[in-house]
């Protein structure tokens, strides 16, 4: 089945839509012209988005279903991932968001604010780290039990069974493998490499 990272683009945004952007936004832009990336599922799992965020009052890894109204903001990617695949992508996100792995069956307990789902032990977003490398200080060391969006998106990225160093040359490579390093537009570039755009 096949899945989607969906890029966010806040000029796009800004100019189809007039939306302004936030603190966070113009951080970011400083490194990278995609600020945020959702990881979507398939329709195997109800096409939910998972990412690390600071909206939505969670400030964590959280799973949401987003309707992508606005698509001119958006740019996608379309990852294939085989059933095992995307059932390993699956686990791993329900491990960041801290919830059980058949968590959609239960109607309890599990909604937030702003549709977003996730426990209370989900991983939180790593703020100091994501100025930490913006700026490229290392006045703060990021914290390796927080996360944010890319680097979220690529763990599961990462459970695809491919033989990686077939596709990226060796620098290319440590910097998909450096999850850490990696700002959204990167991740952007590098998949689109191997994988179709939308």
């Amino acid at each position: 089945m096949d899945c989607k990272l969906n890029f966010f683009d806040p000029k796009a945004a800004k100019k189809a839509y007039g939306r302004r952007y936030t603190w966070m936004d113009r951080l970011i832009m400083l490194r990278s012209g995609l600020v945020h990336v959702e990881f979507v599922f398939s329709g195997r799992y109800g096409c939910i988005s998972f990412s690390a965020t600071l909206r939505d009052g969670c400030w964590c890894c959280r799973f949401k279903y987003i309707n992508y109204s606005h698509p001119k903001q958006w740019r996608s990617v379309v990852i294939p991932f085989s059933d095992k695949e995307e059932d390993r992508a699956w686990a791993k996100a329900c491990e960041m968001a801290d919830l059980p792995i058949p968590w959609q069956t239960y109607r309890y307990n599990h909604f937030r604010a702003g549709g977003t789902y996730y426990g209370p032990n989900a991983v939180p977003y790593d703020i100091k780290g994501q100025i930490c490398h913006v700026f490229k200080w290392q006045v703060v060391k990021r914290n390796p039990k927080k996360t944010w969006c890319s680097k979220a998106c690529n763990e599961l990225m990462l459970c695809k069974d491919m033989s990686w160093g077939e596709f990226f040359s060796a620098d290319r490579l440590d910097l998909y493998l450096r999850k850490a390093e990696m700002m959204p537009e990167e991740l952007f570039e590098l998949c689109v490499e191997y994988f179709k755009v939308v």
